[in-house]
Parts: C-alpha cells; structure tokens; sequence
C-alpha cells in the first residue's frame, strides 16, 4: 500500500505492461554511512551534507526530467523520505511511500562496524562480502530484497503507462539485489559496484516477455543523469 496516495486518484494499472524507463536513486549521506556501520533497516537520519547531497540531486533529476511527468515513490525509512521529499520539492509532485522499496533487513549486524560483524559471524559476513545469498544478520537474503523491490518497481512501472516517468529512493544493497531480480539475472549484485549515496540506476523496457527490463546506466551522477536519459539504451555485455 501507498500510504501518500489516495486510491480514488490513481489510473487503471495493468500489471503486465511496465512503464517505459525508471529511476532507481539511492539515499543522500548519513552519520552511519560515514561511520561504516551496518545501516539495514534502522532507521537513520541525513546528515548535512547528505541534506545538501538530496537538494542538489533534485535539482539535477528536475533539469534531466525537464517537462516529462513524473511518478516519484519512496521507501518509507527516514533517510530516503527526506531525499525524497527534496526530489517532490523540485519536480512539484507527491512522494508516495512503499515499505517494500526498504534496504535489506540485517538483524543483528545493524549498527556494527565491519570487525565486529567479522567477529559476531565470520562465516556469514564472508559468505555475504563473496556474494552468496545469506541470512544478513538473522534477518533476511539479498534475494528476499531483491524480490520485494522488483515486486515494488515493477507495480509502480505498470502505473506508468500514461507516459509517466518513474522515479524511486531507495537504499544502495537493496537496489542492487533488486535490479538483478528485474533483470532476471541471480548473478548481478556480485559485479556490480557499490551504489553511491544519490548515485543513480536508469532501466527501460525490454522489447521482448524475456527481457522485460533492460539496464542502461548503473551509478550515474545526478548531473549526468539527462545525458543517459536522451541517448539511446545501449547495454552492455555484461549486464545483458
């Protein structure tokens, strides 16, 4: 459920027919980030410098968008809310909020500086660190994320077939288990580099029922982001 969003608003969605490009936008800055602690899902707040990060960044994402309606969905943790909250400020549309777009549950490691992860379950943090599809935690696997994303992303897509494009805040490991579940590639998230904080993902549909998504950019400063929206989707080998 969408929270923000009155039901009564909202266009017919056919879910099997995703909109034609997407967003993914990772938070701005906090003390944890910069701290290197485990963040999962507790919830923390931007620092300054990632208010100033999210301000700046809706600046960009508004002049990349330019006149182009925008759906702008959200999870619901502080520190993507209030990033959020600055995109909606600067493109003059609603944040709606999905629980489901929420970084990967980490249990017991949240709040932890990576030694002591190491100490609490060596194995685990290994495994997790190699890419293996993990207990984080206690909590929950990559893939469990990666689902619940690509379930998200792929409902707010369906909204979009009016043309609209989609623009979603999310957390940096959860957009990426997600985008290898979209992608239908279990593999992704072990080569993809990490997402920076209001570094940003472009998808466009797939042409094809096998490929539905297809991946265009991967951490792609916000200043850039009219560039790779105006070019054509060209994929690489790598993520295709």
């Amino acid at each position: 459920m969408n929270p923000a969003l009155d039901p009564a608003d909202e266009p017919a969605v056919d879910p099997a027919v995703p909109g034609g490009t997407v967003v993914l936008v990772r938070h701005g800055e906090t003390a944890w980030n910069v701290e290197h602690r485990f963040q999962g899902q507790h919830d923390t707040d931007l620092t300054d410098a990632g208010r100033e990060q999210a301000a700046a960044a809706a600046h960009a994402v508004a002049r990349a968008v330019g006149s182009r309606p925008v759906r702008l969905v959200s999870s619901d943790l502080t520190r993507a809310r209030d990033t959020a909250a600055a995109l909606g400020d600067a493109l003059a549309v609603p944040v709606l909020l999905d629980a489901r777009l929420r970084e990967i549950g980490a249990g017991r490691w949240q709040g932890l500086l990576q030694p002591e992860i190491e100490t609490l379950d060596p194995v685990a943090f290994a495994a997790w660190r190699a890419g293996d599809d993990v207990v984080l935690g206690g909590q929950e696997r990559p893939t469990e994320a990666g689902e619940r994303v690509r379930a998200a992303v792929t409902e707010h897509a369906a909204a979009c077939h009016d043309g609209r494009l989609l623009v979603v805040v999310g957390h940096g490991a959860s957009i990426r288990s997600g985008l290898s579940a979209l992608l239908g590639q279990p593999d992704l998230r072990r080569v993809l580099v990490p997402l920076g904080n209001i570094g940003t993902a472009v998808l466009n549909a797939g042409t094809t029922p096998e490929q539905a998504w297809r991946l265009q950019g991967w951490n792609v400063p916000p200043g850039a982001l009219g560039e790779v929206l105006r070019r054509r989707a060209s994929v690489s080998a790598a993520v295709t």
